[in-house]
């Protein structure tokens, strides 16, 4: 495990604590190469995420709802106007609504941490 200590500076200044003394970040970095957790804390207090969704779930989540989805409703929209088959309107529908689900969740883990 390794520490890595941090002096934030806004404006070239370093930022000030209600102590009047500079803050510190301190990161905790352990694990292997592969899989490394980390723990952040401020002037000795341990910060901790409190997203509703863990980051890999929720990295993947906003690639689907921003990406795969829309375009995968777009493609359908155009695969059916041009070859006549049946059920467009429904299939790009249904892929758009499932991609706003999807983000209002990434917005509920977001805002659950930001509280």
């Amino acid at each position: 495990m390794s520490t890595w200590t941090f002096e934030p500076m806004v404006n070239g200044e370093k930022v000030i604590g209600e102590d009047g003394k500079p803050v510190t970040i301190d990161v905790e970095v352990e694990g292997e190469a592969d899989k490394v957790d980390v723990a952040l804390s401020v002037d000795g207090q341990v910060i901790e995420s409190n997203y509703l969704l863990p980051d890999k779930v929720y990295q993947v989540l906003k690639w689907v709802a921003l990406l795969l989805l829309p375009t995968l409703a777009w493609v359908s929209t155009m695969l059916c106007n041009t070859w006549n088959l049946p059920y467009g309107p429904e299939i790009s529908t249904t892929l758009n609504m499932l991609g706003t689900a999807i983000a209002v969740l990434i917005g509920v883990s977001s805002l659950k941490n930001e509280a």
